[in-house]
């Protein structure tokens, strides 16, 4: 798998050296040469300076082969500029970290699903941690088959409830936001438009599901 990791932030050094260490052919791209000259000595995958919201940049890392593009810059207006430019230079999927959940919904506009939001994260963690759900920790997520994803309700889905909603494979909803309240996802609680739901997947069905929102949306 090829990835390209934007921004060596905490999150985003992590990333990389996650999955450099499992062997995947990781790019992490970075705007500060003094720390992209540091990061290239600590970790072991091909560390290049230059500014990720830059095209040429882009194209000079590889971008449109990528089957992942990661942007984890501490600056989410960047993270978001960086991945709506490698989506329209080729990289299969995108995903993008935002600190700022205010900027989720023109992300989504833009046409970038893959949000991911730490302090969502942490929730779905403690709750985790709370009810014993090992295979919600990001650890056991990176090492097995289980993916999370993040989708949007559409109108066609407004008022269906939890249990009228038919996910590919055993897909299952863990979380449900609606503005800033988080929601426990009981199968007879009712969605509306433009809640936000975590979706707890495997690997091999993460295509689907991003198919089943996409088509909802349309």
């Amino acid at each position: 798998m090829r990835v390209i990791v934007a921004g060596a932030s905490r999150i985003g050094k992590h990333i990389a050296q996650q999955l450099a260490g499992e062997g995947h052919d990781v790019v992490l791209l970075e705007p500060s040469e003094e720390v992209a000259k540091q990061i290239a000595n600590e970790l072991d995958c091909t560390v290049i300076h230059g500014d990720p919201t830059n095209v040429n940049t882009l194209r000079e890392a590889g971008v449109e082969n990528v089957d992942y593009f990661i942007a984890a810059m501490d600056d989410d207006k960047d993270n978001i500029i960086a991945g709506v430019a490698a989506k329209n230079l080729g990289a299969k999927e995108v995903i993008i970290i935002l600190n700022d959940e205010s900027y989720e919904q023109l992300a989504l506009n833009l046409g970038i699903y893959g949000i991911v939001s730490p302090s969502k994260l942490a929730v779905l963690q403690i709750l985790a941690l709370v009810k014993g759900f090992d295979i919600v920790n990001l650890t056991t997520v990176i090492k097995s088959d289980a993916r999370f994803f993040t989708g949007v309700i559409s109108e066609k889905l407004d008022g269906k409830k939890i249990s009228e909603i038919k996910l590919p494979g055993d897909s299952m909803i863990i979380a449900v936001y609606r503005g800033e309240e988080f929601l426990l996802p009981k199968n007879d609680l009712v969605l509306r438009k433009g809640d936000e739901v975590v979706v707890i997947t495997r690997d091999s069905d993460l295509s689907k599901v991003k198919e089943f929102f996409s088509k909802q949306q349309g």
